[in-house]
């Protein structure tokens, strides 16, 4: 018999796993694009390619814009995996054992 509580504990443990997920996803997509920010610092040019084959130049601004956003998403789901989830976790009643 799975009691509520086993079944809420599963659930926190279930949101702590795809909050750091996410934030993996994150990270890994950061490290991409700080390769094209490199690559444009070094005075490269940027090229992308449609599924026709075709290429286009990409600007070094737009990436750049890019990084800084995904920068400061990885900071929220950093301090949301560090310091939310268990605020979350606190407000909601769970007992904190259940996301650690």
């Amino acid at each position: 018999v799975v009691t509520n509580e086993a079944t809420e504990a599963r659930r926190w443990a279930l949101k702590k796993q795809a909050a750091q997920q996410e934030l993996a996803d994150a990270r890994a997509r950061l490290a991409y694009v700080e390769d094209k920010v490199t690559a444009c610092n070094r005075g490269s040019v940027l090229w992308v390619e449609d599924d026709a084959g075709i290429r286009s130049e990409y600007s070094c601004n737009k990436v750049k814009r890019e990084y800084a956003d995904l920068q400061a998403n990885v900071d929220k789901l950093e301090q949301y995996v560090a310091h939310g989830l268990e605020e979350d976790c606190r407000r909601s009643g769970c007992l904190p054992g259940w996301i650690r």
